[in-house]
């Protein structure tokens, strides 16, 4: 199970509530991660600024485990930010290009598919993503590779 850290803000005058894992293999996986993947899952019910609604059943909690557990055991492939914005919950993840979205996301949507959820893959060697966007939600919590490479 991972372990997270958690913060919340206001962006753009609506709540943003985030998640970190408190451990993770920076320095390793940014040499072979080279693929920023996003995974959305729109939410049905949403409230006026943008958080769920607290739901009757299990279900978006399951779909919420199932997402962040994806990649666990996988090589090359690693979570590193869970976001909560603007009706939508998205889930980041740096991949190689190796990595196969589609057998992992895949049964997901299946299991899953009364919610909505997309994904993108994109290139960010640089982890330049992950960097600034902590650089400006977790100050208090150094991305490793400002200090150490």
């Amino acid at each position: 199970m991972v372990e997270w850290v958690t913060g919340e803000s206001v962006f753009e005058g609506f709540p943003l509530v985030l998640r970190i894992p408190l451990e993770v293999d920076w320095k390793t996986l940014e040499l072979t991660c080279t693929e920023l993947l996003t995974v959305t899952h729109t939410f049905a019910n949403h409230q006026p600024n943008g958080q769920p609604v607290e739901e009757q059943d299990d279900g978006p909690a399951k779909l919420d485990l199932a997402l962040q557990n994806a990649f666990l055991g996988i090589p090359n492939a690693e979570i590193v930010l869970v976001e909560t914005y603007g009706g939508k919950r998205n889930s980041y993840f740096y991949i190689s290009r190796e990595v196969s979205v589609s057998d992992q996301i895949g049964p997901i949507q299946k299991e899953f598919s009364e919610y909505a959820i997309d994904h993108v893959q994109q290139p960010d060697p640089g982890w330049l993503f992950i960097e600034q966007y902590t650089a400006e939600f977790f100050p208090e919590h150094i991305f490793p590779r400002r200090t150490q490479l």
